[in-house]
């Protein structure tokens, strides 16, 4: 995973597809190494609040936790170049006549919920607690083919790294405030 402090990127963000707004950042449709990317860019001044979830990302690998691909900034911007998913768990929810629905495949409950939690085990299984679940961090992925959805958790901004006897300090803002 290369760093890079140059002004010259090599993510490319198209600013008028926003695929969602956190607390720290926006994130937005793009491009890395010719592939179709989320791009998560979060200001300088607040990248210190979202450490947690770099290391955690830069630590997982799984099926089921969306992936980092690259992370790079400038004076102004930490960017990170994630793995692309169609939807978040909660547009499946949204009212049929909202825009942004997700009306694609979907894996039948029960393999959903297997899945969500074969990345949950392996979430636990690196030290990390999440702290923040709620289905807009869970994210939908479709293969080209349309026929493979993989569920995927995601934003890991609020995460906390469990000490060598398995527990961790309750200080800090856990989940999200509305």
């Amino acid at each position: 995973m290369a760093t890079n402090s140059n002004v010259s990127l090599s993510i490319s963000i198209d600013r008028q597809k926003v695929l969602g707004k956190g607390a720290y950042g926006i994130v937005y449709e793009g491009t890395w190494m010719n592939r179709k990317v989320a791009v998560k860019r979060i200001q300088i001044e607040n990248v210190e609040n979202n450490k947690g979830g770099e290391e955690a990302l830069q630590e997982l690998d799984h099926p089921n936790v969306v992936k980092l691909y690259h992370v790079e900034s400038n004076h102004d911007f930490r960017i990170y170049a994630l793995e692309f998913c169609q939807a978040s768990l909660d547009q499946k929810f949204l009212d049929d006549k909202k825009p942004g629905k997700y009306r694609g495949l979907m894996p039948p409950d029960e393999e959903v919920c297997l899945q969500l939690a074969q990345g949950m085990e392996h979430i636990h299984e690196k030290g990390l607690i999440h702290r923040d679940l709620k289905p807009e961090n869970v994210l939908i992925w479709v293969d080209t083919t349309g026929e493979k959805v993989v569920m995927k958790w995601a934003d890991f901004g609020l995460s906390k790294q469990v000490n060598p006897t398995g527990s961790h300090s309750i200080s800090g803002m856990r989940g999200t405030h509305n």
